[in-house]
């Protein structure tokens, strides 16, 4: 969005407001985000902010968990689009995921590629939660 905006701007179109609107979209697109805060309390909240500054927070429903669990994730994506489609590859996509858990309930709380992270994160968590951790490599 952004490109097609500057690519107008530079072409000289005679009207600038669709070139404004394409412009704060492609602003909002980048720099949405939302986060979570989880407490001992178990009063959560889910926060949307847009380059890092909060404009609203909700009450997040959320269970009581059981306990935490670290364990990795491989994930395949296909070369149907984007650069990969050119290579006429697929690419393995690894990670580690920290989940919370009650029964067949699940609340996904941390994805990312360092196992030491993932690892920290879910002990932070289960000391905060007084819960049980479990890891599965």
């Amino acid at each position: 969005m952004l490109i097609f905006a500057f690519l107008a701007l530079l072409e000289g179109s005679n009207k600038l407001e669709p070139i404004v609107g394409m412009f704060c979209i492609g602003m909002l697109l980048l720099g949405y985000s939302i986060s979570f805060e989880i407490n001992d309390a178990y009063s959560h909240k889910k926060h949307f902010r847009i380059f890092g500054i909060r404009i609203f927070k909700s009450q997040l429903d959320f269970f009581k968990p059981e306990y935490v669990t670290v364990f990795s994730s491989t994930g395949v994506k296909n070369s149907e689009w984007g650069p990969i489609a050119a290579m006429g590859k697929q690419v393995n996509d690894h990670s580690y995921v920290v989940r919370l858990f009650k029964g067949g309930q699940y609340f996904s709380l941390y994805r990312t590629k360092s196992y030491e992270l993932a690892k920290s994160n879910a002990e932070k968590v289960g000391e905060l939660l007084k819960i049980k951790i479990h890891f599965r490599d």
